[in-house]
């Protein structure tokens, strides 16, 4: 199946809550899946991008329509993992699918947090997942 452009029509459903998607190293990681999910999803899907408020919609929804996804709206949150939290929360937002754990740390413990293994968070070499102390906690013996 191939989209060009696809808007999904504004609907709330108290049986499917808006689902959240993150663009980088997200969709564009596993496009195949997410073209899958954003086309069967029976509710509102909600690309939201930190890519910046001086980004234009232009490149973005040519990676979505290239990739085959339906979205009802692009959200531009700032570069801070607050404002991301913040979108999704206002959003209504209960199923979200990020490949940052900084993103990731800041998002309501109410909304299932999918967290994409990638090449920003994952080191195939000792094929470990990789943190900082502030986005991870050690556990077990050393």
């Amino acid at each position: 199946m191939k989209i060009i452009k696809q808007y999904k029509p504004t609907r709330m459903s108290s049986t499917h809550p808006p689902l959240g998607l993150d663009l980088d190293d997200t969709i564009t990681a596993h496009p195949e899946f997410f073209s899958w999910l954003s086309c069967n999803w029976p509710g509102e899907v909600y690309i939201i991008t930190a890519r910046g408020e001086g980004a234009t919609r232009d490149p973005e929804e040519n990676d979505l329509a290239k990739h085959g996804i339906a979205f009802t709206d692009i959200i531009y949150a700032n570069e801070t993992s607050e404002c991301k939290a913040n979108v999704i929360r206002e959003l209504g937002i209960k199923i979200m699918f990020d490949d940052m754990f900084e993103f990731a740390r800041h998002i309501d413990s109410d909304v299932a947090t999918f967290v994409v293994k990638g090449s920003n968070n994952f080191d195939p070499g000792p094929n470990l997942f990789c943190f900082t102390r502030d986005t991870g906690k050690l556990i077990g013996p050393p």
